[in-house]
């Protein structure tokens, strides 16, 4: 084991290339230890490693990208329960602007990623070795040769302690032999605790350009062993004034009378709402984020959640997000302002019949508030119908 002090810790035996271990791990070995771990929200996205400790968890279900399933644990590591993702060294590139986000706004419970190598390309693209890319994140990691009950307990403490996703580098060729005498998996069960109560604490959880600088200075405090409390807060700023967001304040209005236990949001206007007066968002990672982090709060027990999206952040992750939600059977509602603009980018055109076409399989869950229309009778009506709900708020002028 490390030093509890180093939060990227190196493993030099395990270069790209080398040798797996003469005695090593097995997928039993590692799955029994996450189980012994209780994290209680699980995302799994297949691939080489990956597979074997997934047959050995008795086959929870699955994920089909990378950026979902780690927004997913997130967002209930945010909610107040454990989680793991577990996925391959390449698809963690591919999730890279979630756990950026995360380790921006930190973690309530403990998050640990379990980041499978392959260092021969044995089932892979190309070779890519983890450390580099995790070093230049500045995700605190540790390696895994053996012994994964006290790594992975190591790692959720770690997470817990600094508040702070941790990653767990594997190799994967130790989880490819087969273990003779490993009984029969047990089916994956997420029995959830009572979430904690919400926590509303929008300098951290809120990121957004306005909140960057504070942000930095409490993660650079915690990956050196220091109590995200040494960095001092800033005053909140108020929402800004803005004739654009203008448009979307008499929905907040009413929503601000409708408010739910959690709200996610993502780096869009809307998100602009959590600032006072309104106070109408808990947490917002990066562009498009706001579905998984809500689906994460969901699987952990929040019983009412609501994500916030615009128009151009919904299109780059919402239709992938809304087929987790319908797997997992996930009652997410969700509120996309459309205002035909990628406001956040710089104001590029959306064209919205894609976004008509995206939202065409859940035409009989879809909600639409035009310009002007009185938003209580919508919102209540979203809140009420059980399920996946989705709201369309259409604030062009």
């Amino acid at each position: 084991m490390c030093n509890p002090a180093c939060f990227t810790c190196l493993n030099p035996q395990a270069s790209p290339g080398g040798d797996a271990k003469a005695h090593p791990m097995t997928a039993w070995q590692l799955a029994s230890a996450l189980r012994a771990c209780r994290a209680q929200v699980l995302t799994v996205v297949p691939g080489f490693g990956v597979t074997p400790v997934w047959e050995a968890l008795g086959r929870p279900m699955l994920s089909y990208h990378e950026e979902i399933a780690c927004g997913l644990a997130h967002g209930a590591s945010l909610a107040g329960v454990r989680s793991a993702t577990l996925l391959k060294t390449h698809g963690l590139l591919k999730a890279a602007n979630q756990v950026s986000s995360a380790l921006s706004s930190g973690v309530r419970s403990g998050w640990v990623l379990l980041v499978f190598e392959d260092p021969l390309a044995t089932s892979s693209d190309n070779i890519l070795a983890a450390r580099p890319f995790l070093r230049a994140l500045n995700l605190p990691h540790l390696p895994c040769e053996d012994q994964p009950e006290l790594v992975l307990a190591e790692a959720f403490a770690r997470s817990e302690r600094v508040g702070l996703p941790v990653a767990v580098v594997i190799d994967g060729r130790q989880m490819m032999s087969r273990d003779p005498d490993a009984p029969t998996p047990e089916p994956w069960t997420t029995v959830c605790p009572p979430v904690l109560p919400p926590s509303r604490d929008p300098q951290r959880h809120l990121v957004a350009p306005l909140l960057v600088p504070y942000q930095h200075e409490v993660l650079q405090a915690r990956l050196a062993g220091q109590p995200a409390d040494s960095v001092p807060r800033p005053e909140l700023p108020v929402l800004p004034e803005r004739a654009e967001l203008r448009a979307w304040e008499p929905f907040f209005t009413a929503f601000q009378q409708h408010r739910p236990p959690f709200v996610a949001g993502d780096t869009t206007l809307s998100s602009l709402y959590g600032l006072p007066p309104f106070g109408c968002v808990d947490a917002s990672t990066c562009l498009g984020g706001s579905l998984p982090i809500g689906l994460g709060a969901l699987a952990a027990g929040v019983p009412e959640v609501w994500s916030l999206a615009g128009d151009f952040s919904f299109l780059s992750m919402g239709p992938l997000a809304l087929l987790e939600a319908a797997q997992r059977n996930l009652p997410l509602k969700v509120a996309i302002f459309a205002n035909g603009v990628a406001a956040a980018t710089g104001g590029q055109p959306v064209n919205l019949d894609l976004l008509d076409l995206a939202l065409a399989p859940y035409a009989s869950r879809t909600r639409r508030l035009a310009p002007g229309q009185d938003p209580h009778p919508l919102l209540r009506a979203t809140r009420e119908a059980a399920g996946l709900q989705i709201l369309v708020v259409d604030t062009r002028e």
